[in-house]
Formats: C-alpha cells, structure tokens, sequence
C-alpha cells in the first residue's frame, strides 16, 4: 500500500510525538499509537501492543518526517541534493563531521561530503540539478523525445508513440528534404 500524506494524519502523528513518554505509555496513548500505525501503513495491529511499541513509534515518527518532507517543502533546507529513495529515514553520521544529517536537514555541503567518502548511491541530484552549481538550463530529453519535438514542429501534430527513432527521423527527412 502507497503511503498518503495528509496534513490530518500529520497533524495527529506529531501531537502523539510531542506527549511526554509518561502519556503516551497510558492506555490511551497505546491506542492513539496503534491507531496511527493502522492508518499510516495500513496494517492491523497485534495483541501484545506493548511489546511492538518502539516499531510503531519509529512507523509514526518516519512518517512525520516524510510527511512534513512531502507537504511542507517549504520547511526544507534548500539542497540541490536529495536522499535516494529508500534512504529517507536513514541519518548519516561519520566521526569527521560535525552534523547528523537526515533527509529534512540536508544541505549542499552534506551531501558533497558524504559523496566524498564514500556514499555515492546515497545523494543523488534532484531533477534540473548539476553537480557544478549551475541548473540545467533545459531538462534534457531523450533522442527519440527530440526527433516527436522536430516532428510536431514540421507536421504540426504529435508524432504517433509507436513510432521507432527510425521511422521518426524518416519521417523528418522525407518532410525536409522532399525530393
């Protein structure tokens, strides 16, 4: 099941993270807690809601995070970076830097460090990025991407998708050169 953000379920996660542990051990506090967790993942809850209480916790808590994250940008550093997906929960720490980084404090400079040592497949650029600082000016589009655009231009309508480049740089060149 796709996780969906709501600001509701947001609201509720972060109002049960922010009790103090004392309430949150009450009855009350447990249910609140399975409640969540079903509505977050989706899943029904065990009997022993005691013993599964830190796995739901971290359920919850990744959710506030990828939540805020996913509807709140605003709130996030900006970073030509971005976590690899399935790496959003994780904090990256190394003994010669001085900050924990996870996905809602990540900044140029984490991620240009950790890639430096080492965390390659772990910081990947966001969409429009460059390593040197400088946007793509235009995204960059596939070969066959370029020979529909030429084809709209020259026909004045989409190219059919089942065309092969071949058949479309065909086209284009029976339409250019007519003779």
């Amino acid at each position: 099941m796709a996780v969906e953000y709501t600001q509701e379920l947001l609201d509720r996660a972060q109002e049960y993270v922010d009790k103090s542990v004392s309430d949150r051990r009450y009855e009350a506090g447990l249910t609140e807690l399975t409640s969540l967790y079903t509505a977050i993942t989706g899943d029904p809850v065990g009997k022993c809601r005691q013993c599964q209480v830190s796995d739901y916790m971290s359920v919850v808590n990744g959710y506030t995070r990828a939540a805020t994250r996913f509807l709140h940008p605003e709130l996030m550093p900006e970073s030509k970076y971005t976590i690899a997906p399935g790496l959003e929960n994780e904090t990256f720490v190394h003994e010669g830097y001085n900050k924990a980084v996870k996905a809602e404090n990540l900044e140029d400079a984490d991620a240009e460090f950790f890639i430096s040592k080492g965390f390659t497949d772990a910081f990947i650029l966001k969409a429009g990025q460059s390593a040197d600082g400088e946007g793509d000016k235009e995204p960059k589009l596939t070969e066959k991407q370029q020979l529909q655009a030429r084809y709209k231009e020259l026909f004045g309508e989409d190219a059919d998708e089942k065309l092969t480049i071949a058949q479309l740089k065909e086209a284009i060149k029976a339409k250019e050169d007519p003779e």
